[in-house]
């Protein structure tokens, strides 16, 4: 029995083989990516003191930042299937090694964390230092917007105003315009009543009997001119208080 033991825990081990070569080949890989994402973050901390990176540094180390988070999660893996390996053969595997091995992946595994969980608090806090020195940038662009817009708004209302003063104007010189029209039609209607009545009273004085007739035509006609005269007054004084 004990010489079927090795041969029956072989392909355990050889399992485990494999997963410490992926693991250190994906150790090489993260160390260096993690290395060039702690350049650029040093770069971007003392090159832009300011908190402003440009976009290719930004868009490079976003991108790093993806991949190392995806090869981390593999590395994990690989650790976690070489931990089932022991934790299920233990004692019977044929390498004594395996344990120590496993231990140096794991450990690998943690400083690897550890490195990128603070390389990420430092992006994180640059990012955060962009965001607020990019809006304090743009307070005095949206204060000078806020006033630009304050002025061009008065200049816009008073314009309105004096618009409708004006049209207000041009309505009550429209409206006394008309009514010095009617009043001189009027007087010329008056003059032509006036050359009619002289030209009736002559007519009336020849007649006997005309007077008295004439008389009560001529109330009538004066009573008329007062009505009409009342009435057209009335109109421009509602046609001035409207306009206003």
């Amino acid at each position: 029995m004990s010489s079927k033991e090795p041969l029956l825990n072989q392909q355990p081990a050889k399992d485990f083989s494999g997963f410490s070569k992926q693991a250190r080949q994906l150790g090489l890989t993260l160390e260096k990516q993690i290395g060039t994402l702690s350049k650029l973050t040093f770069k971007r901390e003392a090159a832009n003191p300011l908190g402003t990176s440009s976009p290719d540094n930004f868009l490079e180390a976003r991108n790093l930042r993806q991949n190392i988070g995806t090869k981390l999660a593999e590395f994990k893996n690989l650790v976690e299937r070489m931990e089932d390996i022991l934790t299920e053969y233990g004692n019977d595997l044929s390498d004594p090694t395996l344990p120590h091995t496993f231990r140096r992946h794991s450990e690998q595994l943690s400083q690897f964390q550890q490195e990128f969980s603070k390389i990420e608090a430092k992006l994180n806090a640059a990012s955060a230092r962009e965001e607020l020195l990019g809006e304090e940038s743009a307070r005095p662009s949206r204060k000078n917007n806020r006033e630009r817009l304050t002025e061009q708004s008065e200049a816009a209302y008073f314009m309105g105003e004096q618009s409708r003063i004006d049209s207000s104007h041009s309505m009550i010189d429209s409206t006394l315009s008309q009514a010095y029209e009617i009043r001189g039609e009027l007087g010329q209607q008056g003059l032509s009543l006036a050359s009619s009545n002289s030209r009736i009273m002559q007519l009336a004085s020849s007649i006997p009997g005309m007077n008295g007739l004439l008389s009560r035509i001529n109330m009538r006609r004066r009573r008329d001119s007062v009505v009409v005269g009342s009435v057209i007054s009335l109109g421009i004084i509602f046609l001035f208080f409207t306009v206003l």
